[in-house]
Protein backbone atom coordinates (compact mmCIF):
# COMPACT_ATOMS: atom_id res chain seq x y z
CA UNK A 1 0.00 0.00 0.00
CA UNK A 2 2.71 2.35 1.22
CA UNK A 3 4.32 1.49 -2.58
CA UNK A 4 1.28 3.16 -4.19
CA UNK A 5 1.30 6.55 -1.98
CA UNK A 6 4.98 5.95 -3.26
CA UNK A 7 4.13 6.08 -6.72
CA UNK A 8 2.07 9.50 -6.20
CA UNK A 9 4.36 11.53 -4.88
CA UNK A 10 6.00 12.71 -7.98
CA UNK A 11 2.10 13.56 -9.73
CA UNK A 12 1.98 15.71 -5.86
CA UNK A 13 5.17 17.30 -6.37
CA UNK A 14 4.41 18.64 -9.38
CA UNK A 15 1.33 20.14 -8.29
CA UNK A 16 2.69 21.70 -5.15
CA UNK A 17 5.30 23.47 -7.28
CA UNK A 18 2.40 24.37 -9.96
CA UNK A 19 0.52 25.71 -7.83
CA UNK A 20 2.73 26.68 -3.91
CA UNK A 21 0.55 26.19 -1.15
CA UNK A 22 0.90 24.84 2.11
CA UNK A 23 -0.30 25.70 5.17
CA UNK A 24 0.53 24.30 8.73
CA UNK A 25 -1.64 22.99 11.57
CA UNK A 26 -2.61 20.05 13.99
CA UNK A 27 -5.71 17.87 14.21
CA UNK A 28 -7.06 17.05 17.50
CA UNK A 29 -7.68 13.30 18.21
CA UNK A 30 -10.90 13.87 19.29
CA UNK A 31 -11.44 15.80 15.63
CA UNK A 32 -9.78 12.78 13.75
CA UNK A 33 -12.18 10.23 15.87
CA UNK A 34 -15.32 12.17 14.76
CA UNK A 35 -14.42 12.25 10.90
CA UNK A 36 -13.51 8.34 10.82
CA UNK A 37 -15.72 7.49 7.51
CA UNK A 38 -15.18 4.28 6.37
CA UNK A 39 -18.69 4.15 5.84
CA UNK A 40 -20.86 1.12 5.23
CA UNK A 41 -22.99 0.23 2.35
CA UNK A 42 -26.21 0.73 4.39
CA UNK A 43 -25.38 4.49 5.89
CA UNK A 44 -24.07 5.34 2.16
CA UNK A 45 -27.14 3.93 0.48
CA UNK A 46 -29.62 5.86 3.29
CA UNK A 47 -27.54 9.16 2.41
CA UNK A 48 -27.91 8.23 -1.26
CA UNK A 49 -31.45 8.23 -1.05
CA UNK A 50 -31.29 11.74 1.07
CA UNK A 51 -29.01 13.28 -1.36
CA UNK A 52 -31.37 12.49 -4.28
CA UNK A 53 -33.93 14.40 -2.67
CA UNK A 54 -31.67 17.65 -3.47
CA UNK A 55 -31.19 18.93 -6.96
CA UNK A 56 -27.97 17.95 -8.27
CA UNK A 57 -29.35 19.12 -11.46
CA UNK A 58 -28.33 22.47 -10.71
CA UNK A 59 -24.52 22.75 -11.82
CA UNK A 60 -23.37 24.95 -8.99
CA UNK A 61 -24.19 22.23 -6.08
CA UNK A 62 -21.40 22.37 -3.30
CA UNK A 63 -21.19 19.22 -1.07
CA UNK A 64 -21.03 19.79 2.11
CA UNK A 65 -18.93 17.37 3.76
CA UNK A 66 -16.91 13.52 1.88
CA UNK A 67 -20.26 11.20 1.78
CA UNK A 68 -22.53 13.89 0.60
CA UNK A 69 -19.42 14.76 -2.16
CA UNK A 70 -19.23 10.74 -3.09
CA UNK A 71 -23.20 10.63 -3.19
CA UNK A 72 -23.25 13.44 -5.93
CA UNK A 73 -20.41 12.52 -8.14
CA UNK A 74 -22.46 8.97 -7.74
CA UNK A 75 -24.94 10.42 -8.91
CA UNK A 76 -24.08 12.84 -11.61
CA UNK A 77 -21.73 10.82 -13.41
CA UNK A 78 -22.71 8.55 -15.90
CA UNK A 79 -22.22 4.73 -15.93
CA UNK A 80 -18.79 4.74 -18.33
CA UNK A 81 -17.34 7.38 -16.74
CA UNK A 82 -17.37 5.33 -13.32
CA UNK A 83 -16.52 2.11 -14.85
CA UNK A 84 -13.35 3.60 -16.59
CA UNK A 85 -12.33 4.77 -13.43
CA UNK A 86 -13.32 2.00 -11.30
CA UNK A 87 -11.68 -0.38 -13.69
CA UNK A 88 -8.28 1.51 -13.40
CA UNK A 89 -5.65 1.22 -10.97
CA UNK A 90 -6.55 3.83 -7.77
CA UNK A 91 -3.72 5.46 -8.16
CA UNK A 92 -3.56 6.02 -11.90
CA UNK A 93 -6.92 6.71 -11.95
CA UNK A 94 -6.71 9.67 -9.50
CA UNK A 95 -3.29 11.06 -11.02
CA UNK A 96 -5.24 10.72 -14.33
CA UNK A 97 -8.06 12.95 -12.90
CA UNK A 98 -6.36 15.50 -11.52
CA UNK A 99 -6.18 17.96 -13.96
CA UNK A 100 -9.83 16.81 -15.44
CA UNK A 101 -12.24 16.30 -12.42
CA UNK A 102 -9.83 17.13 -9.84
CA UNK A 103 -9.45 20.52 -11.28
CA UNK A 104 -13.18 20.71 -11.54
CA UNK A 105 -13.41 19.82 -7.81
CA UNK A 106 -10.99 22.25 -7.01
CA UNK A 107 -11.99 25.43 -8.92
CA UNK A 108 -16.04 24.84 -8.57
CA UNK A 109 -16.51 23.89 -5.24
CA UNK A 110 -14.27 26.58 -3.41
CA UNK A 111 -11.44 24.10 -2.23
CA UNK A 112 -9.40 26.78 -2.69
CA UNK A 113 -11.15 29.53 -1.22
CA UNK A 114 -12.47 28.02 2.16
CA UNK A 115 -15.46 29.36 1.99
CA UNK A 116 -17.48 25.95 0.42
CA UNK A 117 -18.90 23.00 2.97
CA UNK A 118 -17.01 21.21 1.61
CA UNK A 119 -13.44 22.94 2.04
CA UNK A 120 -14.67 23.45 5.65
CA UNK A 121 -14.88 19.81 6.12
CA UNK A 122 -11.57 19.00 5.28
CA UNK A 123 -10.42 22.21 7.35
CA UNK A 124 -11.42 20.68 10.15
CA UNK A 125 -10.20 17.55 9.60
CA UNK A 126 -6.55 18.85 9.36
CA UNK A 127 -5.91 19.19 5.32
CA UNK A 128 -5.61 22.18 4.49
CA UNK A 129 -4.59 22.25 0.38
CA UNK A 130 -7.18 22.06 -1.93
CA UNK A 131 -5.30 19.24 -3.99
CA UNK A 132 -4.83 16.90 -1.19
CA UNK A 133 -8.66 17.88 -0.64
CA UNK A 134 -9.61 17.05 -4.26
CA UNK A 135 -7.13 14.15 -4.46
CA UNK A 136 -9.00 12.64 -0.96
CA UNK A 137 -12.47 12.54 -2.82
CA UNK A 138 -11.13 10.87 -5.73
CA UNK A 139 -9.52 8.09 -3.78
CA UNK A 140 -12.63 7.86 -1.84
CA UNK A 141 -14.78 7.82 -4.85
CA UNK A 142 -12.25 4.96 -6.12
CA UNK A 143 -12.62 2.94 -3.37
CA UNK A 144 -16.19 3.39 -2.77
CA UNK A 145 -17.05 2.28 -6.53
CA UNK A 146 -14.57 -0.79 -5.74
CA UNK A 147 -16.06 -1.78 -2.30
CA UNK A 148 -13.61 -0.52 -0.84
CA UNK A 149 -13.41 1.18 2.61
CA UNK A 150 -11.92 4.51 2.36
CA UNK A 151 -9.74 4.68 5.32
CA UNK A 152 -10.18 8.11 5.46
CA UNK A 153 -8.00 8.65 8.52
CA UNK A 154 -5.15 7.05 6.75
CA UNK A 155 -5.69 9.21 3.85
CA UNK A 156 -5.61 12.48 6.33
CA UNK A 157 -2.60 11.67 7.44
CA UNK A 158 -0.44 10.85 4.48
CA UNK A 159 -1.36 14.36 3.14
CA UNK A 160 -0.13 15.52 6.55
CA UNK A 161 3.09 14.05 6.56
CA UNK A 162 3.36 14.98 2.87
CA UNK A 163 3.12 18.59 3.47
CA UNK A 164 5.13 18.27 6.59
CA UNK A 165 8.01 16.74 4.15
CA UNK A 166 7.52 19.42 2.04
CA UNK A 167 7.51 22.23 4.15
CA UNK A 168 11.20 21.07 6.00
CA UNK A 169 12.49 20.18 2.44
CA UNK A 170 11.85 24.31 1.65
Amino acid sequence: MKNNYLKLLPVLLIVNILFLGCSKTENSAKESEKRKTDYDSSSYQKNSEKINERSYEDKNYIPVDLEDALSYLDNVMDRKSKNEFRNTEEVKAVAGKHFSWGLYLRNNWGLWSFSSGISLYFLKTGVFHADDMSSIILTSFHRRLNGKDIRLDEQIKFYKEYRKDMENTE
